[in-house]
């Protein structure tokens, strides 16, 4: 019997027992590929999701625009998966172990029952590795349709985000086997070897449909803009467990929806005609959501700041989160950076540079867009990564 790593479909959302609202995640592919940097460089079509204020910061050109984007993002740093596959070899190894295949004398039954010792040793150990190891899924979505109006801009938007953490437990928390040392009747059916391990997905979705409206402002001689994007937020949760040998997707128990309302904003100083200063605050509202099985959502105001250069072929923008921020129970405090290279607006060749101040990881990305941003595709690399993973966006717009 081989075990088989249990898939996690992207349109299920899980949530663990305690979570919190992500920071700035990208969720389109432009940002993406320039390291997460937004808040005074986001175009038209992804204004409304960093900095609602740059809906009407815009170039003169940029009238419309309709957009879609998604991404995945997938990380076994622990190396679970492995981990997994361990545990399989052994239990099969342990429970391959017949004395029949053994000389039928005392000699090949102390070798035999030094098998079966040996083997219950390594299946111990391979059980204990599984602990404390997780691997992660993350599904951005969105959408969105803007559009400029003199002075004024609009967007209406919607943003989708999965968070999902699989990890080994068991009921009573700590996996084992059963028996949990080896006895005669070990001796006499390795095969009846038990074990409580099973897969356990956690998990939380959050939908956002906001509303922006922006406008263009003159103060004592300075050029500003100000945004601002009240919001519908669904937060709902799912949580699944299935033993460790089945395979397939296993039943969630699904929570309901909880909806309830907050708000964004943001500002953009235009020092020049190329430079920029961007500030954005999302869910100005602390809320609490209850999730199934008694936990929690907690969504706490965010504040980041921004800086943008933009030329006819090149724009450079480096971002900063001035709150730290907790994402399942892990400190988080972005400086992203990222640069464009726009050819005529026919193909944007981006890179990115993510730096995480809470814990020091840092991220590599990189990018194409083409046609006007019609087609955007990014990916991003993590070199701290010790298992597999991978994070990849793809995006489609119509601007003009």
């Amino acid at each position: 019997m081989k075990l088989k790593t249990l898939a996690v479909a992207t349109a299920v959302a899980l949530t663990s027992t305690t979570a919190t609202a992500a920071p700035w995640s990208s969720i389109d592919a432009r940002t993406a590929a320039m390291g997460g940097a937004s808040v005074a460089t986001a175009t038209l079509d992804s204004a409304a999701y960093y900095n609602p204020a740059l809906l009407a910061a815009q170039d003169a050109d940029a009238d419309f625009s309709l957009s879609m984007s998604a991404g995945v993002s997938y990380a076994d740093s622990q190396n679970l998966t492995g981990a997994i596959d361990d545990f399989s070899t052994s239990l099969q190894s342990f429970q391959n172990l017949d004395y029949a295949n053994y000389s039928q004398d005392a000699a090949g039954l102390a070798e035999f029952q030094n098998d079966v010792n040996t083997a219950y040793s390594n299946l111990n150990t391979s059980l204990n590795n599984l602990g404390g190891k997780s691997y992660t899924l993350a599904t951005p979505i969105g959408a969105n349709l803007g559009f400029t109006l003199g002075e004024w801009a609009a967007s209406l938007s919607t943003q989708s985000y999965i968070d999902a953490a699989v990890g080994v437990g068991a009921a009573d928390g700590t996996p084992s086997l059963t028996p949990e040392t080896v006895d005669a009747s070990l001796y006499a059916d390795p095969s009846s070897l038990t074990t409580d391990a099973r897969v356990e997905f956690n998990g939380v979705s959050a939908t956002e449909i906001g509303v922006s409206l922006a406008r263009t402002l003159n103060l004592a001689g300075l050029d500003f803009a100000v945004g601002l994007t009240p919001k519908l937020v669904s937060i709902a949760s799912a949580t699944g467990t299935q033993e460790l040998a089945g395979s397939g997707i296993p039943a969630l128990t699904v929570s309901n929806a909880s909806s309830d309302f907050n708000l964004d904003a943001g500002a953009v100083w235009k020092v020049s005609k190329s430079f920029r200063l961007g500030l954005s605050m999302r869910n100005l509202m602390a809320k609490s959501y209850a999730l199934g099985g008694g936990g929690t959502y907690e969504v706490a105001p965010q504040m980041r700041a921004g800086i943008g250069y933009t030329s006819k072929f090149m724009t450079v923008g480096a971002d900063m989160d001035l709150t730290e921020n907790d994402v399942f129970g892990e400190k988080s405090r972005i400086m992203a950076a990222g640069v464009e290279f726009d050819a005529w607006k026919i193909m944007q060749l981006r890179l990115g540079y993510t730096n995480d101040l809470a814990t020091t990881l840092t991220q590599y990305s990189v990018g194409m867009g083409f046609l006007n941003n019609a087609l955007n595709f990014a990916a991003v690399i993590d070199p701290n990564a010790t298992g597999t993973g991978f994070s990849g966006y793809l995006g489609f717009a119509v601007n003009f």
